[in-house]
């Protein structure tokens, strides 16, 4: 197994990011979310989206959180 396969780094999303993710949202599922909306989910949630990416800087997921007042 090479050395690199598992090394996974998770960073913040960026809007350069928009397009890999859309990319692989639609690969990945059948209902996925819209462009656009992945695109507000950064201005509404934008501290908690963050893409993970492998050793080549390919991006291999995404995680996209919110907080909700009590």
């Amino acid at each position: 197994m090479n050395s690199h396969s598992l090394e996974i780094n998770i960073r913040p999303f960026t809007l350069n990011d928009l397009d890999a993710i859309t990319e692989l949202d639609k690969k990945a599922f059948e209902d996925c979310y819209p462009k656009f909306f992945l695109r507000q989910a950064f201005d509404v949630f934008g501290e908690f989206f963050k893409v993970a990416e492998s050793h080549d800087k390919k991006i291999v997921g995404y995680i996209l959180g919110a907080l909700q007042a009590n």
